[in-house]
């Protein structure tokens, strides 16, 4: 992964056949690495807009490469949480009051 204080970009990090398809018919281009395969990037292009872009390289049998792109754009300020419906709470007034449960063998 890389990134910046505006953007972060994951790649498919796999030599792994199973995932890459190995140059059979699988869903990325035969003997791609990393962001030849595929990549996800978030970008952060104004204090109101991320930008979302996905890429996969052509496959086996196919002309064109696979893209998506969207941008968010922050429409107002966020919903007011209603604390009093029983949620964990914000910043100091967090608490997590889960229970572990031990499971025990041959039940």
């Amino acid at each position: 992964a890389e990134g910046s204080e505006t953007f972060q970009t994951w790649c498919l990090d796999s030599d792994d056949d199973t995932v890459t398809g190995g140059g059979t018919d699988g869903p990325f281009m035969s003997g791609c690495t990393n962001c030849e395969c595929a990549n996800y990037t978030l970008s952060l292009t104004s204090s109101d807009t991320l930008s979302v872009a996905m890429s996969f390289g052509a496959a086996m049998n196919h002309t064109h490469a696979k893209h998506l792109r969207a941008e968010l754009t922050r429409v107002g300020p966020p919903p007011v949480v209603n604390t009093s419906l029983g949620w964990p709470g914000h910043g100091a007034d967090f608490e997590c009051n889960f229970t572990t449960v031990s499971l025990g063998q041959g039940a």
